[in-house]
């Protein structure tokens, strides 16, 4: 996902008179309101963006889990000054993988490899019946047993599992009635996931805070190192 860059310049004589008075203490301030800079936006997106709608509904909570940030430094000092230190808030391990499509929506197509057990291509989403309360998939359909391929009214192709025969009322003429059974997949040819998990703009709603705890990093640095 794409950063954002913030430039700090104070102009002021005491504050430069004070950066080369305790440089090592300029480092151990600002990385410490970076660091807290980037708990705080991680406990903001977990409670907005992945706790459910309108952001993800967590699941397993892997992807809440890997949220994390770290500071360090961004290539050389500038001017003989301190390094500049940079902030990277990402989602790490399996996640990362999958979160650039939850960021901008994304299409995703049956290919060979998504193919219902290897007859056809068709991604099989999984119905209600066929996953946890959490919204996971038990299992594939190929490791489901006596699935059938049937066709909706509305034209969709299901996987169900056959119930038991229905029994015929006493009395009754006419076809026998059809067996029940329990829709557990459909399948489609793609499916669209939509934009929903807003990293850039819960980011840029928090650019305030970001702006106020750096201000306040200054005040504090120059009122230690003043004491210093």
């Amino acid at each position: 996902m794409p950063g954002t860059v913030i430039q700090l310049r104070f102009s002021d004589k005491k504050f430069r008179a004070m950066v080369k008075k305790a440089p090592g203490l300029l480092r151990q301030t600002f990385t410490q309101a970076l660091n807290d800079i980037g708990n705080g936006f991680v406990a903001e997106m977990k409670e907005t963006r992945l706790s459910g709608p309108p952001g993800l509904q967590p699941r397993t909570g892997v992807t809440r889990r890997s949220l994390t940030h770290q500071v360090g430094a961004l290539g050389a000092a500038v001017g003989g000054g301190m390094q500049p230190l940079r902030l990277s808030i990402y989602f790490e391990g399996a996640a990362a993988k999958w979160v650039g499509g939850h960021e901008r929506g994304i299409t995703i197509q049956a290919n060979g490899n998504a193919s219902v057990c290897g007859k056809g291509r068709m991604l099989a989403i999984p119905l209600p019946a066929a996953r946890t309360a959490a919204g996971v998939a038990r299992s594939g359909p190929c490791n489901m047993q006596g699935l059938v391929l049937i066709k909706s009214k509305k034209g969709n192709l299901l996987l169900v599992k056959p119930g038991a025969k229905r029994k015929r009322a006493r009395g009754a003429v006419g076809a026998p009635a059809p067996p029940d059974f329990t829709p557990m997949f459909v399948l489609k040819k793609q499916v669209r996931i939509p934009a929903r998990l807003g990293f850039a703009t819960t980011w840029r709603g928090y650019l305030p805070v970001v702006r106020s705890q750096l201000a306040d990093a200054r005040k504090s640095f120059v009122a230690a190192a003043e004491r210093a």
